[in-house]
């Protein structure tokens, strides 16, 4: 009896340090929270979903018989101009208003960002000794509140999916490393965990917007067969699904829209952060001079895909994806400000 109501004092006392602690990350958490959103506040901007009207637009537009990339958004020179594979998966917001639609892309983008957040914060969660839902609670608002995942969710942009998409791949190549040789649990469980499908995201991000596409070419050089044959493959099977669908948009894009980058706005425009924009400035013209930028895009693809090869000897994949996503960035005639949720 007396050892029974000894203990009990101490049970107490660590049920009152563990409810503090708790009280304290929550408060540190809503704390990070309100600075992220005074911050946002005070240098942030209203964007009105301006780029999902257009999207909107294009789907109601081609729904109703009208020509994908024919469309041009009322008040201004700007058109679809995804791959139709995006256009396929965007078709169901016709169903649904332009906020409506534009609500339910930023959700589904903050949610995508925390799962990544999640997944890549476990090593400094763990480093710190914090629990990891309180380590990506932290992160979260920091997250959101740079100026590419603001602008992404602002216009209605679909860029943290295609990084969550992206990044997917990278744990389970992290997760694949670790666990090489590995062969317990069922079939199903050996795919999750052991990160068999790495190569689905990156394909299926090449398939929506064509810049992922540099992630394949970094799986070959640094010889990660599997996965670069499985991303590549997923692109193109679902490109070529595409075609028996929609045909006729395949056909349009492949070979005359994809090439026309100026459809998205002239290179010189001051949100225009790639090397073609930098250029397109310095020479005052609407465009980048073609040589020019191809040598220094060149140079600069050389070096990025080199670093990030290194990155990967090291195995430090998260830091290869990072450069390999920054240097798709840079080399891209046209790379605004939103597309960059790789810093």
């Amino acid at each position: 009896m007396p050892a029974t109501v000894g203990r009990r004092p101490t049970s107490h006392r660590a049920v009152n340090r563990l409810d503090r602690r708790i009280v304290g990350q929550i408060g540190a958490i809503a704390v990070v929270w309100w600075i992220a959103w005074q911050a946002v506040q005070s240098f942030g901007r209203s964007y009105e979903f301006f780029d999902m009207k257009i999207y909107h637009g294009a789907m109601v537009w081609w729904a109703g018989g009208g020509d994908l990339y024919e469309f041009i958004a009322p008040g201004t020179t700007l058109g679809f101009t995804y791959p139709p594979f995006a256009a396929l998966l965007m078709l169901p917001m016709t169903g649904l208003s332009t906020v409506t639609a534009g609500w339910l892309n930023a959700v589904a983008s903050v949610a995508a960002l925390a799962l990544i957040l999640v997944a890549l914060l476990q090593p400094v969660a763990q480093r710190a000794g914090w629990p990891l839902w309180f380590t990506a609670a932290l992160a979260l608002p920091l997250a959101l509140a740079i100026e590419p995942s603001r602008e992404t969710l602002g216009y209605g942009q679909v860029n943290l999916l295609l990084f969550a998409l992206i990044m997917a791949d990278m744990v389970a190549l992290r997760r694949r490393s670790c666990r090489a040789g590995s062969s317990t649990g069922g079939r199903l469980r050996r795919f999750w965990s052991g990160g068999t499908w790495a190569g689905i995201g990156i394909g299926l991000a090449t398939a929506i917007k064509v810049f992922p596409a540099l992630f394949i070419v970094y799986l070959a050089l640094t010889r990660q067969w599997r996965a670069a044959v499985t991303a590549f493959g997923t692109a193109a099977t679902v490109t070529l699904i595409t075609f028996s669908i929609a045909g006729p948009e395949s056909s349009t894009y492949f070979t005359r829209m994809l090439w026309h980058t100026d459809r998205v706005g002239p290179a010189d425009m001051t949100p225009n952060q790639s090397l073609a924009g930098v250029l397109a400035r310095l020479y005052d013209s609407a465009e980048a001079p073609g040589l020019l930028y191809i040598t220094f895009a060149s140079v600069i693809l050389v070096i990025g895909l080199s670093r990030a090869g290194s990155a990967h000897a090291d195995g430090d994949e998260l830091a290869a994806f990072t450069l390999v996503g920054l240097t798709a960035n840079v080399i891209s005639p046209i790379s605004w400000s939103h597309h960059h949720v790789f810093v």
